[in-house]
C-alpha cells in the first residue's frame, strides 16, 4: 500500500461508481425522511450505546445528537462528506453515511476519527457496515475503517480492503508492517458486522465477520506498551477516482484484558 495512513485496522477498496450523494459535508436528515428498514429492530429494544455503556467508545449515530457530536474531528477532503441517515439502520434510528467522490486529486474523504488514549495489551474494534457493490478497476483504494495505534512516533497495523485481481475483486486484512494478507468474507449491500480483536502483547489480529470463524494472522506490532489509538470510520479514496458510499453503524471500540 502506497501514500496510505499508516493504521490498525483499514477496510479499503478499489470501487467505482455507487450512487454518491450531491450534498457534501456534514448533513443532519431533513424532518420525516424515509423510514428505517425493518431490519432496524423493535421500537422497545435497549439503544445500542446504552447496552455497551463500559465501552472506550460507542456511536450509533442516533438522534439527537448530530453524527460527528463525541467525535475528535472529522476529515473531508475532495467532495467527500459526512451525512445522517434515516433512511438506513442496523438497529436503532439512524446510521452514518459516507460519500466519497471522483476527485482530479485521486484522494476523497469522508471519515469522523476518534483519539483514544490506552494501555491495554488488547483492543477490540466492531462495527455494522452497508456498502452497494462496487465494481472493482485498476489500481487505487478505499479504506472505510481504520484502527491506528502508535507508540513512540511509529504507526503499526493492519487494513482490510478490496484489490483487483485476475479473477476479480479480492477481499481481506493485510497487516502494515508484517506485510501478511489473509482473505475474508466482503462486506455487501446488506448489513455485516465485523469484529477486530487486536492483541497487542502477542502481536495478533482475529477477526470475525457475522460471528463466524475466527480469522487469525500476526502483526509486526510495536503498540505493546501504552498505544495511543486512533479510530477512523469512513470512507477515503488512496490513488483512485470513485464515487462511492457506504453506511457504518454500531462502533464500538473496547479495552480488554488478555486472555
Amino acid at each position: 500500500m502506497t501514500n496510505c495512513s499508516k493504521g490498525i485496522l483499514a477496510l479499503a477498496y478499489l470501487a467505482t461508481t455507487v450512487g454518491a450523494c450531491s450534498s457534501f459535508g456534514v448533513v443532519d436528515p431533513p424532518g420525516g425522511g424515509e423510514p428505517a428498514d425493518a431490519s432496524a429492530g423493535d421500537a422497545s429494544d435497549v439503544p445500542f450505546c446504552a447496552a455497551h455503556a463500559s465501552a472506550t467508545l460507542c456511536r450509533d449515530f442516533d438522534p439527537p445528537a448530530r453524527v460527528d457530536d463525541g467525535w475528535t474531528g472529522t476529515e473531508l477532503l475532495g467532495g467527500g462528506a459526512v451525512l445522517a441517515s434515516n433512511a438506513e439502520s442496523a438497529g436503532g434510528a439512524q446510521s452514518l453515511h459516507s460519500v466519497v467522490a471522483r476527485s482530479p486529486e485521486l484522494s476523497s474523504r469522508g471519515r469522523l476519527y476518534q483519539d483514544v488514549a490506552s494501555a491495554r495489551p488488547r483492543t477490540r474494534l466492531s462495527f455494522d457496515i452497508k456498502i452497494r457493490t462496487p465494481a472493482i478497476i485498476g489500481t487505487g483504494e478505499l479504506s472505510v475503517a481504520e484502527l491506528l495505534c502508535t507508540t513512540a512516533g511509529v504507526n503499526d497495523g493492519a487494513w482490510l480492503y478490496y484489490h483487483a485481481s485476475s479473477v476479480g475483486p479480492v477481499f481481506g486484512v493485510e497487516t502494515e508492517r508484517g506485510s501478511r494478507f489473509a482473505q475474508l468474507s466482503a462486506p455487501t449491500d446488506s448489513w455485516t458486522h465485523y469484529e477486530v480483536d487486536a492483541h497487542w502483547s502477542r502481536d495478533l489480529l482475529v477477526i470475525r465477520v457475522d460471528g463466524g470463524a475466527p480469522t487469525r494472522i500476526p502483526m509486526a506490532s510495536s503498540c505493546a506498551n501504552a498505544p495511543n489509538a486512533r479510530v477512523n470510520i469512513g470512507l477515503a479514496t488512496i490513488n483512485g477516482s470513485y464515487a462511492v458510499d457506504a453506511f457504518f453503524d454500531n462502533v464500538l471500540y473496547e479495552e480488554l484484558a488478555e486472555e
